[in-house]
């Protein structure tokens, strides 16, 4: 066959291809072309994960338009075709069972070699074709949230099956998920993250914390606007590119994963009922503190959190030598229903996770509420940080949807931890 194709859409194409390597049984590695009906898809399919990414035709020969066609082009040397503009025209065929490619540039550069058996890479359009369940997500609202919720999974957890391993969205779909309706959600056991937004509600999504870096990576070339498709196999997620005059859309780039996601049994959140100190903290402050104390403490995790109204400071639990920190002045604030906040309180906690009740966070003044319970006889502490964000299409916070001259999307976020023995 024969086919010319203009070469920035092609490397465009090839941009979102290369977010996975694609790997076929054997070992090889190439991307899958295949024509059909004058349009010509990239595929790449790894150990995990696959992606699907169509480039633009300026022509192909009158052979090939009579039935579909296929090659493999080798991964390794797809790097050298961005030098070249203008337009590529590729040829591929097989003799004597060996299969090559050439290609002539508008530039005048060609190149000729050997290539694999395309019929060992595979697609997986039927699976996308066969996923019937669909929604649209804000670019951005999905990559904050995997974002800020996917550091709470377990990354390598002695059961794989482990629902810990999942960052999950929760839908009505089933009776013990529906009060978390539209929170994306990950723990590890002794953490939590739950990263609200009406935009997510009715949208439930699973994905398992090996699918994230290929995911955040494909998000993060996508226009505005992702679809998710959901099939009894396969999720896909599909880049939605705008026309010229942005009056319409179309689907773009696809990215895959199978379903292997061991979901969430349950949602599950502590009521604030629970709570018996509610404080206004400077995010920067104390953010400041803890890293002092942590570079002094240098490897040891175990710090002692100790409020005495209005003070918040931090000294070090384990280290021979005593280190502590500056006081932070917080800000107390009503439980509600004419409960005042709490006066004092100490607890171990891990320093890492401290710190990360409040580094993710986009406002200036984070909430922090502190519960107690009684866990196999012993006293724990729980902590929490709530915040609320605007965020618009562009990654912009913004206090009102008044000041923003853009789409925005409401968020609520909270980071939990429990105390330390």
């Amino acid at each position: 066959m024969k086919i010319r194709l203009d070469l920035s859409n092609f490397n465009e194409a090839l941009s979102f291809a290369s977010t996975v390597k694609p790997v076929n049984q054997a070992g090889d590695s190439a991307y899958l072309f295949t024509v059909n009906d004058g349009r010509c898809f990239i595929h790449s399919q790894g150990a995990h994960d696959y992606v699907r990414t169509e480039v633009r035709v300026l022509a192909i020969d009158d052979e090939s338009k009579k039935s579909p066609q296929m090659f493999a082009y080798p991964a390794d040397r797809v790097a050298a075709l961005k030098f070249l503009d203008g337009w590529i025209e590729i040829a591929t065929g097989v003799d004597e069972g060996r299969h090559w490619l050439n290609y002539l540039t508008e530039s005048g550069a060609k190149s000729s070699r050997s290539t694999l058996d395309p019929t060992s890479f595979n697609t997986l359009d039927r699976a996308l074709k066969e996923a019937t369940g669909e929604y649209l997500f804000p670019t951005i609202l999905l990559k904050e949230g995997l974002s800020t919720t996917s550091g709470y999974a377990l990354t390598n957890p002695s059961d794989q099956e482990s629902p810990n391993t999942t960052v999950q969205i929760f839908d009505t779909s089933d009776k013990d998920w529906a009060k978390g309706d539209g929170t994306m959600y990950a723990a590890d056991g002794q953490r939590a993250c739950y990263f609200y937004s009406p935009e997510f509600e009715g949208k439930g999504l699973a994905v398992h914390i090996k699918h994230m870096p290929h995911l955040m990576s494909f998000l993060g070339k996508c226009q505005s606007q992702v679809k998710i498709k959901i099939g009894t196999t396969m999720t896909f997620v599909v880049d939605q590119v705008k026309s010229p005059d942005g009056t319409e859309t179309s689907d773009g780039a696809v990215f895959g994963w199978v379903n292997r996601t061991k979901t969430h049994p349950k949602y599950r959140y502590y009521p604030a009922k629970l709570d018996k100190v509610r404080l206004i903290v400077p995010r920067d402050h104390v953010l400041k503190t803890l890293r002092h104390l942590m570079s002094e403490m240098k490897d040891r995790a175990k710090i002692r959190v100790i409020y005495d109204n209005p003070n918040l400071r931090f000294v070090s639990a384990v280290s021979k030598e005593a280190v502590e920190s500056a006081s932070v002045v917080c800000d107390p604030q009503s439980l509600g229903e004419g409960l005042n906040s709490g006066e004092a309180f100490d607890a171990n906690v891990d320093i890492k996770a401290f710190i990360g009740l409040f580094d993710s966070c986009r406002d200036y003044n984070v909430e922090l509420r502190v519960a107690s319970a009684e866990n196999n006889g012993e006293m724990k502490h729980l902590f929490r940080t709530i915040a609320r964000s605007l965020i618009g299409d562009s990654g912009k916070s913004y206090v009102s949807t008044e000041d923003a001259k853009e789409p925005c999307y409401e968020c609520l976020v909270t980071h939990f931890i429990t105390s330390m023995a």
